[in-house]
């Protein structure tokens, strides 16, 4: 059962078409609209509701009547043709939307106001609106909105809005546009084809919100900047708030002109001049006048002196240039600080190339003086002295003033073998004492080093009087190379004078060849007839006091003919080890001149490796052995030994020659 809520007089008015018989049959006969009721139903009608059963369709009535029935979509009136006009909503009341199709669709959307104001009014505590249009086109063609249209013959405003409360009487663009109940403007933008006259102030803005004017020729923005103006005269002075300034119309190279009206030339002259563009210039007057600076701390005279300037700051990314144009020689550019105080003069750079600073004359020099007893300071990561003038003494460090100076060079910390380095890459080095005044080269090593390749490389040179030495010592060296002359490939000729003697004293004195070839060490004398070479050992006592040895070869002494070999004293043969007789009858001696045979086998011959010309060998026999005149052995005859026999031999290179026996 759903229930339909209608009090009979709603009722009434909405099947007044019918009559009460046809609407509700009193006598039950089943033919009225509610079908079946009583007379009792009828006054029902009249006071009470009416519950009516909810249908699955309604039927059509017969003809000339009309059918009241209920379904889950509302409360519909059914025609006889079975046109249904929906009363109510599925849910309540009927509603605005059905009224506008109230007799068909769109039949009832036209409302005639001819008694008086169609008043909608609203009581609820909230914030909806009152009436609100929310036009939802089903295509671009139809754009809907609200129209007013006020006839011909009509007196009143086609919109009259009265505000009694707090809120704006028009808003739009959310907010964007608004129209404050006291008739305040916000946010309109208007669109001008004529002219625009006002008989008093026109006022833009209140002062809160930004405003412009946008014309043709001339322009005012809404930050208040002015553009087009062909000129513009005030009566009063211009004001800029802090941070503001005058600028150029556009961003391309353009000239601006701040002019004073010359009253003796009857004409104006250029006062400042700024141009931009690539370049960013500002000058002062126009060259044909005197131009001055007063403020209360600093000046610029009509000579173009400064005074009480404090500071002098360029723009970044700009270059700053002082320039003098000299036109005699008195014309100087002076930085100078007064007064004997402790103040300074400083050049000071954050830039990060190496010219940071630069001092530069294109023609002159440049003279740094400090008086007597200052210093003259120079620091940096790297001091660099480079001459550009071709001539002796291009860079020079002079000290002559008295005899306590001194020129030092330190370097404190550098740990480098070239720490402290002097070098000449085309000419020489010259390091020049006075005379009976040392040149002192101290070091952990001191290295003389040639770099030419020619005679007297390096060269000690001692030729001022008869008195000069040369001296090279080594106090507390104890290796056995101390001092030590070496030529990697070539000699080393130690030359005194003729009647001088060329000393060498030591602990030992070793001369050592390095060389494979014959006259490896060589003692020569060949001056003169008187001269002799002297072997001398004076407090040596040993048997080899003095030693000829050659470990491989033979020791030859020579004399010229005529001269004899003297050996005064004990002259002893070398003693070789025992050698045994062989079994295959040669002997084979090895080093030495005097030898011991053991053993009892017969000796036919003498190796050839032992058989070298000149050589002379005593044997000395320890058994009964032959020792047999043949093959090399050419013998006075066979020697058949005893023990202690001996016999002496002399070699010529190849066979051994008897010259002695004795039978002991």
């Amino acid at each position: 059962m759903k229930k339909i809520l209608l009090t009979g007089v709603a009722l009434l008015m909405a099947v007044s078409v019918v009559s009460a018989e046809e609407f509700l049959s009193p006598q039950g006969d089943g033919k009225g609209v509610i079908g079946g009721r009583k007379a009792e139903a009828w006054r029902q009608v009249i006071t009470e509701n009416i519950e009516f059963s909810e249908q699955s369709a309604c039927d059509t009535p017969p003809t000339g009547h009309w059918n009241l029935c209920t379904t889950s979509a509302g409360l519909f009136i059914i025609d006889d043709q079975a046109a249904a006009t929906q009363l109510t909503s599925g849910a309540g009341d009927n509603t605005l939307d059905n009224a506008y199709d109230q007799g068909g669709a769109g039949a009832g959307r036209t409302i005639t106001a001819d008694t008086g104001a169609v008043t909608i009014n609203n009581t609820d505590a909230d914030t909806a609106y009152l009436l609100a249009v929310t036009p939802t086109p089903g295509s671009s063609a139809a754009t809907g909105g609200v129209q007013i249209t006020s006839g011909a013959n009509a007196t009143q405003d086609s919109l009259n809005i009265v505000n009694a409360g707090t809120g704006d009487d028009i808003q739009a663009g959310n907010g964007a546009f608004k129209v404050s109940s006291t008739g305040a403007v916000t946010g309109l933008s208007v669109d001008l084809t004529g002219a625009l006259t006002a008989a008093g102030i026109v006022t833009l803005g209140n002062g809160t919100a930004a405003a412009a004017i946008n014309t043709s020729s001339w322009d005012i923005s809404s930050a208040g900047a002015m553009s087009g103006f062909s000129s513009l005269t005030l009566t009063d002075d211009i004001t800029l708030a802090n941070g503001k300034a005058v600028k150029s119309s556009t961003t391309t190279a353009e000239t601006m002109l701040l002019q004073a009206y010359d009253v003796d030339n009857t004409t104006y002259r250029d006062v400042l001049t700024l141009t931009n563009g690539n370049t960013i210039a500002a000058a002062l007057g126009s060259g044909l006048e005197t131009v001055a600076i007063n403020s209360t701390t600093w000046d610029v005279s009509t000579l173009g002196a400064f005074t009480g300037i404090a500071d002098v700051t360029g723009t970044a990314g700009e270059a700053l240039g002082i320039t003098l144009a000299s036109n005699g020689a008195a014309d100087d550019l002076t930085i100078s600080v007064t007064g004997a105080n402790d103040s300074s003069v400083i050049l000071a750079s954050a830039g990060t190339g190496a010219d940071a600073i630069s001092i530069q004359t294109s023609a002159g020099g440049v003279d740094i003086d400090s008086p007597a007893a200052q210093d003259t300071n120079i620091a940096g990561g790297q001091v660099a002295l480079v001459s550009k003038d071709d001539a002796a003494s291009a860079i020079s460090l002079t000290a002559n003033i008295g005899t306590s100076e001194t020129i030092v060079v330190t370097n404190t910390q550098g740990t480098s073998e070239s720490a402290v380095t002097l070098v000449s890459t085309a000419g020489g080095v010259n390091v020049d004492a006075a005379a009976a005044k040392d040149l002192d080269l101290a070091g952990g090593q001191v290295k003389l080093v040639s770099k030419d390749n020619a005679a007297g490389a390096i060269s000690l040179t001692a030729n001022i009087g008869t008195s000069e030495t040369i001296l090279v010592t080594n106090t507390q060296g104890t290796d056995e190379a101390s001092i030590n002359a070496t030529s990697t490939a070539g000699g080393v000729n130690i030359d005194a004078a003729a009647a001088k003697n060329v000393a060498i004293d030591g602990g030992q004195v070793l001369i050592g060849s390095k060389d494979d070839a014959a006259s490896a060490i060589a003692l020569t004398a060949n001056v003169g007839t008187s001269e002799t070479i002297v072997v001398t050992n004076t407090q040596g006592t040993a048997a080899g006091a003095i030693a000829l040895t050659a470990t491989a070869g033979g020791i030859t002494a020579t004399t010229a003919a005529g001269k004899a070999i003297t050996l005064a004293g004990t002259t002893n043969l070398l003693e070789g080890a025992d050698v045994a007789s062989p079994a295959g009858g040669e002997l084979d001696l090895g080093d030495g001149n005097y030898f011991n045979i053991t053993g009892t086998n017969n000796i036919t011959s003498i190796a050839a490796a032992d058989s070298t010309s000149g050589r002379m060998v005593v044997l000395k026999f320890a058994d009964i052995l032959t020792f047999t005149d043949g093959n090399n052995l050419k013998l006075a005859g066979n020697l058949v030994t005893s023990a202690d026999d001996t016999i002496t031999l002399f070699c010529d290179g190849t066979s051994w020659f008897e010259m002695a026996r004795s039978v002991n």
